[in-house]
């Protein structure tokens, strides 16, 4: 959008809707694993093994709160904690009773996640259990979640080829999905009253400001520091839209 009376490198020429787009994943059918890796006798409790459980352990951590993060906490919210019909948390009444703080119900997964961390140190076989339990339950429950987190590990963590074996193996389950939304920032919203002010020159506002350019900076700056008295419009972002959706097939040799 031009505005007359304004320099060629007004920020009011860039004020056009702009178009934010992601990606994301939905899996159907049962997530492919190579099974690959290196196989541990649990019985050993030796240093070398149980570093290597840990290795495992933290690998998977890590892209799993990397994956949490990127949904601002929803996937630990419904992975951690078991939830009423309502999708909300159920508080354990008889622990919140007993510490005097609210207690919420965990989770099979997240039991399993504290016992890793208790069965480490005595007792390898049960940690083996634990993790496995742990990858289990969010790869039958959790299966885009499962899907990104395995592929961020493998990848962050090995050779490519490993990444991509597994990318592979279950692209025919895997369907990626473009979204779309437009974003109107506030300062485009309030153009049209701007304009008509400085257009009408309502209290000589034209003698009071080199340009309209001028005007809208002073204007946007007013509202901001006098709320009460702002009766400017918000920017505007709209839902996102789906535009592409796409699932790769496996050449058959």
């Amino acid at each position: 959008m031009k505005v007359s009376n304004t320099p060629f490198n007004s920020p009011l020429n860039n004020t056009d809707s702009r178009t934010e787009s992601r990606t994301r994943t939905e899996v159907s059918g049962r997530i492919k694993t190579s099974g690959g890796g290196a196989k541990i006798n649990c019985k050993d409790m030796s240093k070398k093994n149980i570093d290597q459980y840990k290795k495992w352990f933290r690998e998977f951590t890590d892209e799993l709160n990397a994956y949490n993060k990127e949904t601002n906490g929803d996937f630990r919210k419904k992975a951690f904690y078991r939830l009423d019909d309502n999708g909300e948390r159920m508080i354990d009444e008889k622990k919140s009773e007993r510490l005097g703080r609210t207690v919420y119900k965990r989770s099979f997964i997240s039991r399993n996640f504290y016992d890793f961390n208790k069965n480490i140190r005595k007792d390898l076989c049960k940690a083996a259990i634990n993790l496995s339990a742990i990858r289990n339950g969010i790869k039958n429950k959790h299966k885009e979640a499962f899907y990104n987190i395995e592929y961020n590990r493998l990848s962050n963590n090995y050779s490519r080829r490993v990444s991509d074996n597994f990318k592979k193996l279950n692209q025919e389950l895997v369907t990626t999905i473009t979204e779309e939304r437009q974003i109107t920032d506030a300062m485009k919203k309030n153009l049209p009253g701007d304009l008509s002010v400085w257009e009408n020159n309502k209290d000589g506002v034209r003698s009071k400001y080199k340009n309209f350019d001028d005007y809208v900076v002073a204007a946007n700056k007013w509202r901001e520091e006098n709320p009460d008295f702002n009766k400017s419009t918000e920017g505007e972002t709209t839902d996102w839209k789906e535009v592409d959706r796409r699932t790769e097939k496996r050449n058959r040799t």
